[in-house]
């Protein structure tokens, strides 16, 4: 990255052409198959701007959010779709308290209009319900689930699980006469955004409530970007101390009474605001509201004398800020307080959900803390609270250069795939032949998809467009390596799944709206770019440039961010648990800001500096705290302290000269070489003026490898035989600092070693295909003989393909294998490898067992506690037990509370050892098998039972009965085991075990 000063005159026309920026929108049209819901060709809406769409697009969400565990978007294509009503993301529309589990809100609404000019949500003239401003009304209203206690309401969509709502890429128009009117209610929960949105008053005097309301709880982390509003009397308001909301390219214009109102003590991240008006810019309420303010433009317009642009007394930074026509650019409020209406006015003041009128109450008239010397007038730079530091330095800022996201679309659906036209014989679901058919997107239709091995980004791709289809990672955790493709960049987009990917290339990696880690190789040197996400403890571990835009992670068992030599600037970064949130080891970090919920103390510190650079602005919630908050080690000097929960602005190590002291290199390095394979072996520095952290290897001059600093030998396997390679190796301190390199050259042998077979299995959706992984790569003219595969019993093959690195064939067979538990050989005769010597591969046979793919158990649900007679009131097939219902019910037709459960069928092992089977109910239960109870506590309210060890013998089908019962209160049902042999990297709360997965469930 540069440094800021650097781009200070290229910031000041950024500045100049914001309201361009943030109008242009991106053209959205998907193919057919896409799975997305059309409110005109699948629900009837008319988009003429005659008819009222209120009810089309209303059954269009409720179909989107019935469908929690596969979330759909719902699309509204070009044209004026009048409304009527508010567009609630309620599953219902019943009376308030009336709707059921979470009184029918619902998270996951996610709206995306083709044109953001052209597709336009209006409210009809003078509609009832909009025309009271003491009684406001939003015209589209998302949600979040809830169990009506602690942070979750049921009434009104308050609550902190509104996951990943998303309203992107059309107008809101309030239409004529509805000065009641508030444009969009938005709510949002660890991954959500608002996004290309004009928000408009239709009225000729710009009335209205609010353009963008954040006002219920508990708002955020969620992102709301390049958003337009004109008119209303405040064009964004949040409210509540709780979470966090980062914004970005933001225009407000006409505002009547503020353009961006803060109440209670918020938390906001802002960047490039272009705010044109007669009123104040920002009115900020509360002295521990955490607010940072970059790279923005207020300008005053109005024709009386000018208020101040920010009224605030909080914890305020302020970077490259201009303002014109204001002669106070920040004053404190005369007064925190709320103003005290009239107590017979009270119950006016009351809106339907009797929450508080949500309006200005801080006044001017306090003391002026920045004057306007010119006009326009610059701060460059400002925190009303001293920066912190714990060591000795110059209090400098980073000042690191500020890169926009890249952004990648297109319609021309030829160049598009869907991975379910190559799925049969996948051991990706089809999503790595949809990246190598070519094509430029990749769409994946809303649902699970399942790997075995992780996808490699190449080729001609260019974007990963999930629809929000979640991808269950291998057992490697890694769901996508990034080689590089050829137009030098990738986008990922609504994935789902909790992976991770991982960059291996010097490209530019795009990751937007997913819920996925990240980390980087040694290679992974290209510029990355992360948006709007749950990035689960992304690691930058080798030096590249990191940007961070509503970066939200929580848990696990590592710092929810590590930046090791790196350069990382991040706005709105959300962390959760009790461990590190930022650890910082030799990189140059900037943070605009950090919020924690900490659920129980920790004694590790909450964000950390080795030997690096570090500003970032700060708060600690929750319920407790870690014990140190801070803490730095720079110069091999060490200080850490507890500190309040706000930090206005924390500056941490600073720059240094890392040319000395030297790094030692390190010793006793070999070079061992197979034709496919080159070890290397070395022993440590013996002493080290700083900690080594890792070993770089160089292979012909590039970055290759690296070994952690615990690790003495790196194995590289991508190498070919009878070929020269040059290696280096360098000890890596916490600095970044490189020793000098201990070359080793060393030259592969001829490959003599023929191929063989290594693995067999059948492809899980149809059984006509057969997967062969071989040891190296094939020739492909003779791997692609099909007589030269035989199989005993005989089969008849009739094609085979190879994938593109030659080690996986997948075999057609005439006819579907039909035996569960068949035990069949394959020898291979005729093909091989692609060595000089074309050596032939080993005919001894193979010898494998096909297993029949199971479909679930049959579930039965009957209303009643302890009752499984008579009709059950509810029956259908589960492919698997693991169901949290909440304060909500299996189906609408079985009550919240006091409903019983049936799960029948057949349980099918296939290894013989020693089972242990566990139920984690919420309620009362039992488990028999093979008619025996090995689980029973149908009189014990333990939320978790387990059996003892049962010894089962692979491929026999054994009866299973589940049965559980719940009273009141949260409602699920999981159902765990633990296979012999299987060792478990992941603990399901704190027990080594697995779901039970569909492939071992038979129904009845």
């Amino acid at each position: 990255m540069k440094s800021h000063k650097s781009i200070a005159a290229a910031m000041v026309l950024c500045l100049a052409i914001l309201p361009l920026m943030t109008l242009k929108g991106v053209e959205y049209r998907f193919p057919p198959d896409a799975g997305i819901l059309d409110v005109k060709r699948d629900f009837g809406a008319k988009g003429d701007g005659v008819t009222d769409d209120t009810l089309a697009i209303w059954r269009a969400m409720v179909t989107a959010l019935k469908e929690t565990r596969r979330r759909r978007m719902v699309y509204l294509p070009r044209g004026t779709y009048l409304i009527s009503k508010p567009l609630k993301a309620r599953i219902t529309d019943a009376p308030d308290g009336q709707g059921g589990w979470s009184d029918g809100w619902r998270c996951g609404l996610f709206l995306v209009g083709e044109s953001r000019e052209e597709t336009v949500i209006k409210l009809k003239p003078r509609c009832p319900g909009f025309t009271d401003p003491n009684h406001p009304q939003a015209m589209i209203i998302t949600g979040s689930t809830g169990h009506g206690r602690g942070h979750d309401h049921r009434i009104g969509g308050w609550g902190n699980e509104g996951f990943q709502n998303t309203l992107m890429n059309f107008t809101v128009d309030t239409g004529e006469g509805n000065p009641g009117a508030i444009g969009v209610d938005f709510l949002a929960s660890n991954r959500g955004t608002l996004e290309e949105v004009t928000i408009r008053s239709g009225a000729a005097d710009k009335s209205g409530v609010c353009g963008v309301d954040l006002s219920r709880p508990w708002p955020g982390p969620a992102l709301v970007k390049n958003v337009l509003v004109d008119g209303f009397d405040y064009g964004i308001r949040q409210k509540s101390m709780d979470c966090s909301m980062t914004y970005e390219h933001i225009t407000l214009i006409n505002q009547r009474r503020c353009a961006v109102l803060g109440l209670k003590q918020p938390f906001m991240s802002m960047r490039a605001f272009q705010v044109r008006g007669a009123v104040p810019a920002f009115v900020i309420e509360g002295k521990n509201a955490i607010i940072n303010i970059l790279d923005s433009h207020l300008e005053y317009t109005g024709q009386q004398t000018a208020p101040p642009a920010i009224l605030c007394e909080s914890h305020l930074v302020l970077r490259n800020v201009k303002v014109s026509g204001y002669s106070i650019v920040l004053q404190k409020p005369l007064s925190a307080t709320k103003a005290k209406g009239k107590k017979k006015g009270k119950g006016r003041n009351r809106s339907k959900s009797n929450e508080p009128k949500n309006q200005m109450s801080v006044k001017p008239g306090g003391s002026t803390l920045i004057t306007a010397k010119t006009s326009p007038y610059t701060v460059s730079f400002y925190t009303s609270r001293p920066p912190t530091r714990l060591l000795a330095g110059k209090g400098k800022l980073p000042e690191l250069e500020v890169k926009e996201t890249p952004l990648f679309h297109h319609s021309d659906f030829k160049k598009w795939a869907n991975p379910r036209h190559f799925s049969v014989g996948s051991r990706t679901a089809g999503i790595q032949e949809a990246i190598d058919s070519g094509a430029e997107i990749v769409y994946l239709p809303t649902a699970n998809y399942k790997l075995e091995i992780p996808v490699v980004i190449r080729g001609n791709v260019r974007k990963i467009f999930g629809c929000e289809a979640d991808i269950t990672p291998p057992s490697n955790g890694v769901t996508f390596r990034f080689d590089g493709v050829k137009s030098g960049m990738v986008h990922i987009e609504h994935v789902g799944g909790g992976g991770d990917v991982v960059h291996n290339c010097d490209q530019t990696l795009v990751i937007r709206k997913c819920d996925l880690g990240y980390r980087n190789t040694i290679r992974g040197t290209g510029d990355v770019f992360l948006e709007d996400g749950m990035f689960k403890r992304s690691q930058v571990l080798f030096p590249q440039n990191f940007w961070a835009r509503q970066y939200n992670s929580e848990y696990g068992t590592r710092p929810q961010l590590t930046i090791r030599h790196g350069r990382a600037w991040i706005l709105g970064l959300k962390v959760e648990g009790d461990h590190q949130a930022l650890y910082n080891v030799g990189g140059i970090v900037e943070c605009f800001a950090l919020y924690a919920m900490t659920g129980k103390p920790s004694p590790k510190p909450f964000v950390e500096n080795r030997e690096g650079w570090m500003a970032i602005s700060l708060r600690e919630g929750g319920q407790r705290t870690h014990r140190y908050r801070l803490k730095d080690t720079f110069n091999r000097q060490t200080r850490q302290v507890s500190g309040p929960r706000e930090v206005c602005l924390a500056l941490l190590g600073g720059p240094r000269d890392v040319t000395s002291p030297a790094v030692p290199s390190p010793e006793q390095v070999t070079c061992k070489a197979e034709p496919h394979k080159v070890t290397l072996a070395w022993s440590a520095p013996r002493s080290t003026p700083f900690p080594i952290v890792y070993y770089a290897i160089f292979r012909d001059g590039k970055p290759w490898g690296s070994a952690e600093a615990g690790t003495l030998e790196y194995t590289d396997t991508d190498v070919d035989e009878l070929r020269a390679y040059r290696y280096e190796i360098r000890a890596v301190d916490e600095r970044g600092v490189h020793s000098s390199p201990v070359v080793r050259e060393i030259k592969t042998p001829a490959d003599r070693i023929p191929p063989r077979i290594v693995a067999v299995s059948v492809d899980p959706q149809d059984n006509r295909f057969i997967r062969i992984l071989f040891s190296e790569p094939l020739d492909e003219k003779t791997a692609l003989r099909v007589q030269n595969y035989h199989f005993t019993p005989a089969l008849e093959p009739e094609k085979v393909r190879l994938d593109p690195v030659g080690v996986w064939a997948v075999l057609q067979l005439k006819q579907p294998l039909a035996q569960d538990g068949q035990i069949l050989t394959l020898s291979c005769r005729g093909i091989t490898d692609r060595s000089k010597a074309a050596n032939p591969i080993d005919p001894a046979p193979f010898t494998f067992r096909y297993w029949a793919k199971g479909t679930g158990l049959k579930a039965e649900f009957w209303n009643g506690l302890r009752k499984f007679e008579g009709k059950p009131q509810f029956s259908t097939i589960h492919p698997r037990i693991n169901f949290w219902w909440g304060n909500g019910s299996p189906h609408p037709g079985i009550e919240p509370d006091n409903f019983s459960c049936r799960w029948s069928g057949y349980l099918r092992p296939k290894k013989t050892g020693k089972y242990t089977f566990y139920l984690r109910v919420a309620g009362f239960k039992r488990l028999i098998l093979d008619g025996k109870t090995i689980i029973d506590a149908w009189t014990s309210k333990r939320e978790e039972s387990a059996s003892a060890p049962v010894e089962l013998e692979g491929g026999r089908r054994y009866r299973i009965v589940i049965e559980t019962t719940h009273a009141q209160g949260g409602a699920g049902v999981r159902f765990y085991w633990s296979q012999p042999g299987r060792v478990y990297r992941r603990k399901i709360f704190n027990i080594a075990r697995e779901v039970v997965a569909t492939e071992y469930l038979f129904p009845d």
